[in-house]
């Protein structure tokens, strides 16, 4: 099965080069973070495409910086060069340390 998918891959390229091109150059709609609880208090959020960490004293505290961390570090940039879309949406995973009783 692997083989075949390969072959197909392989014709296509052949047929049309730049569409693995336009494979690669997809922008991102969606950038990637991860809030976790801070080491004494508050909470931290790191994104995963970025160099962008961040941090609040609340959970509502923390994805406002998290979003405007993020509109700040892509504002100036070449989105392509980021491949990020203009207005790219945030998705967040909450890391939850379990208590045990």
């Amino acid at each position: 099965m692997i083989g075949a998918i390969a072959l197909r891959w392989s014709a296509t390229l052949k047929q049309n080069p730049l569409n693995y091109c336009e494979i690669l150059m997809t922008l991102r709609e969606k950038i990637h973070a991860t809030v976790y609880p801070g080491d004494q208090s508050g909470y931290v959020a790191e994104c995963q495409e970025f160099a962008i960490v961040t941090q609040g004293n609340t959970l509502d505290e923390v994805m406002q910086n998290l979003s405007e961390a993020v509109s700040l570090y892509i504002e100036d940039e070449d989105l392509s060069q980021l491949q990020v879309v203009a207005q790219p949406s945030i998705v967040v995973t909450f890391e939850l340390v379990p208590q045990y009783a």
